[in-house]
């Protein structure tokens, strides 16, 4: 690839991160895993020339590296997964007997209540609030990477393998916060049996927001501040071979290919049952490893030199089966509408004269899919500066992935979405807002059908992360000496990832490291 067609791709990347939008009603959120190949915490003071820093040694050299890291710009990140490009939505019931709760004119009212299984029982006044997220991720790990030659020409490395590894603690909050301005009576009363009202999936009506999205009756997508959502673990193996191309006095080029292993997090049911839960590693992608390191010389006087060294790396990552809510074409959170899974259950609704009856919309706009990552690509830019023993990085990073694709294999349409007036009525054009009860479809076979959700309705790209460009800029200082002829090496540094837009994480990153060669 010519010099020009690697500028203009950079400029491309560049115009499209400063002109697109930010994603928003997303389901699923794609963390950029630590101590990856090209990644500033694993190439820093640790490129290929340490397999041969030992003077009659064995050719191999080890780094351990401790790093932590910390997102920042929550509004911006809790856009991503609320509807409406909002960061606050305000919450209002529908209440039969109180007409000014029915105005589906009303532009403030963002969610409608009775969705979330939200019924309250005063006569005169209906429950609304403020609801809030907040974001937040914070990693602490300890990168493990091992290098050794096994093929030398000329007492120079020619070949050697490499192995890389971070143990990790991840921990994701979404940080829920909710400003209740009307109660609208505590949770509904059923009048025949004195208890609280039952509601969809047969639970007990709730009063809140905040009780909503804890409640136990639904099996996906939930959220609970009180619940510590934290993983340890292996975040994937990377096993590479890499091979010298070019050893020269000024200029030294090396490659590589290799493969990911999986060994961190699956997303299975259980990780999808809370919403951003923590993931450890790549999703548990197999993948296809290539990559390349070039160390130019620029200048040298005395004890003093400065190098441009770059580092490559692209990954192809394979499909995988996850499990993953997505929302309905046209209407943002849709899965959390009210629905009917059955014909029978709104037949059973219709014969109770039950408004409050059906399915939480999560429980059933949650599958196992078909998640491919496609290809992602690391570009490492580092300007090197060393004075005797001592070495100042100063570098840029920019890393690439395209966005997942989705597919779902298998839709029963038996699902339609439940009218707010209950009693085993459907809806053609309710969304999470508005209720539009003059388009609803009265019960019977006939209108149920015609109710009916079918998989063209369905917004799988909402369970897709979208595609990512982000910049990294980082600084390292680093000290190395000869220890009995094993050279030895400690390092410390700091990183800021950003994006224009919401697709990644702004986040701090620092690290320190030790490393040996033999």
């Amino acid at each position: 690839m010519n010099k020009k067609l690697c500028a203009g791709l950079l400029l491309i990347g560049g115009a499209g991160t400063a002109l697109a939008d930010d994603s928003i009603s997303h389901t699923f959120f794609f963390v950029r895993p630590h101590f990856q190949s090209g990644s500033p915490e694993r190439e820093m003071m640790f490129r290929d020339d340490r397999v041969n820093m030992a003077e009659d040694g064995c050719g191999g050299t080890l780094e351990i590296v401790g790093y932590g890291s910390a997102t920042t710009e929550s509004c911006e990140f809790a856009k991503y997964f609320m509807p409406f490009g909002k960061t606050s939505l305000n919450v209002s019931e529908f209440k039969a007997n109180v007409p000014s709760s029915q105005l589906d004119t009303d532009s403030s009212k963002n969610i409608e209540a009775a969705n979330f299984n939200i019924a309250t029982q005063s006569a005169t006044s209906t429950f609304k609030s403020t609801i809030k997220f907040a974001p937040k991720q914070n990693v602490a790990g300890i990168g493990f990477a091992w290098k050794q030659t096994f093929w030398w020409c000329e007492d120079k490395p020619k070949a050697w393998l490499e192995v890389a590894f971070p143990v990790e603690h991840v921990r994701n909050r979404m940080r829920l916060s909710e400003l209740i301005t009307s109660t609208g009576g505590s949770a509904a009363i059923d009048s025949i049996t004195g208890k609280t009202q039952l509601g969809l999936d047969g639970a007990p009506v709730v009063a809140s927001m905040t009780e909503a999205f804890k409640q136990s009756n639904w099996k996906y997508g939930k959220i609970d501040n009180k619940k510590c959502h934290s993983k340890w673990g292996v975040a994937d193996v990377e096993v590479k071979l890499n091979w010298s191309s070019v050893n020269g006095d000024c200029c030294n080029m090396s490659g590589y290919v290799g493969f990911v292993i999986p060994t961190g997090t699956t997303i299975n049911a259980k990780q999808a049952a809370y919403m951003f839960n923590s993931v450890v590693g790549n999703n548990h992608h197999w993948g296809f490893l290539f990559g390349g390191h070039m160390d130019f010389g620029i200048w040298e006087n005395d004890n003093h030199a400065v190098h441009m060294k770059f580092d490559a790396a692209g990954r192809i990552l394979a499909k995988n089966n996850q499990v993953r809510s997505f929302d309905l074409k046209d209407k943002q959170w849709g899965r959390f509408l009210s629905v009917y899974n059955s014909f029978a259950q709104a037949t059973t609704a219709n014969t109770n004269f039950d408004q409050f009856s059906g399915t939480s919309g999560i429980n059933v706009f949650t599958k196992c899919v078909s998640v491919s990552p496609r290809y992602t690509a690391d570009s490492n830019t580092a300007l090197v500066y060393t004075y005797c023993n001592w070495s100042a990085e100063l570098g840029y990073n920019l890393y690439v992935r395209e966005a997942e694709k989705i597919c779902l294999n298998k839709w029963d349409e038996t699902v339609a979405i439940k009218s707010v007036l209950g009693d085993g009525a459907t809806s053609l054009a309710r969304n999470i807002s508005k209720n539009f009860t003059g388009s609803d479809l009265a019960y019977d076979s006939a209108n149920f059908t015609s109710s009916l959700i079918k998989k063209s309705d369905l917004n799988l790209d909402s369970a897709s992360h979208p595609a990512i460009i982000s910049n990294t800029i980082y600084g390292g200082l680093g000290y190395d000496w000869e220890t009995c002829g094993y050279p030895v090496f400690l390092g410390l540094g700091g990183s800021y990832e950003f994006s224009s837009v919401n697709t990644t994480t702004n986040r701090w990153t620092a690290w320190g490291k030790l490393g040996v060669s033999y």
